[in-house]
């Protein structure tokens, strides 16, 4: 398959950037061909090793500036208008962190959101109003993702018309775990465990 991955950033060495590289790099060696989208990537970026073979497109456009809240939801509309103009011929876009799933506003592409966590609003008017704006854009988005039951719950009712159904969270393929034994116990660790990532829903 020829596939398209759209991400905001490729700057920081977080979870879900270690995630997009990952599913980048073992798409690639599937045999898919695959190009990322983006708008800002660091030279040098700590995920480089895994993007080797992957063709990456990206705007030189910071991701964030010091605005308020809905000036950057504003450039963020104008960027992905941008990108979505240098899509190539994909078969499927994987759209990751918000707002990339806007993208599906502008392409026929059939788009999958992989939606780690929706991004959150509050109860201001001025906050609504860019709600239903995202609510719009994400409407033509053919495939929601979530990674649990309690993340599908959040998506649903932020987006209640959106398709949404449940994948696995990912592991780090390239590992080898091996068990032995002993008297000791074997523990996997995945870093600050947070029920419900910062949400009080």
């Amino acid at each position: 398959m020829d596939i398209g991955i759209v991400h905001p950033e490729l700057i920081y060495p977080r979870g879900a950037e270690k995630q997009l590289c990952k599913l980048s790099y073992y798409l690639n060696k599937m045999g898919n061909s695959v190009t990322i989208y983006t708008f800002e990537k660091n030279e040098n970026y700590i995920f480089d090793p895994l993007l080797e073979d992957i063709e990456i497109v990206s705007l030189d456009k910071k991701w964030v500036v010091n605005y308020y809240f809905g000036f950057n939801n504003v450039r963020w509309k104008q960027m992905i208008k941008k990108l979505a103009n240098k899509l190539g011929d994909h078969d499927v876009i994987n759209a990751h962190n918000h707002p990339s799933q806007w993208i599906a506003s502008y392409t026929d592409i059939p788009t999958v959101w992989m939606c780690n966590e929706p991004i959150k609003f509050g109860e201001y008017k001025w906050n609504t109003y860019f709600h239903e704006k995202d609510m719009r854009l994400s409407s033509n988005v053919k495939l929601t993702l979530a990674f649990n039951q309690g993340m599908k719950n959040i998506i649903k009712k932020m987006y209640p018309d959106n398709k949404i159904e449940l994948t696995g969270s990912g592991v780090d393929l390239g590992r080898t775990i091996e068990h032995k034994n002993n008297d000791y116990f074997d523990s996997i660790f995945v870093g600050p465990l947070y029920p419900k990532k910062d949400r009080s829903t």
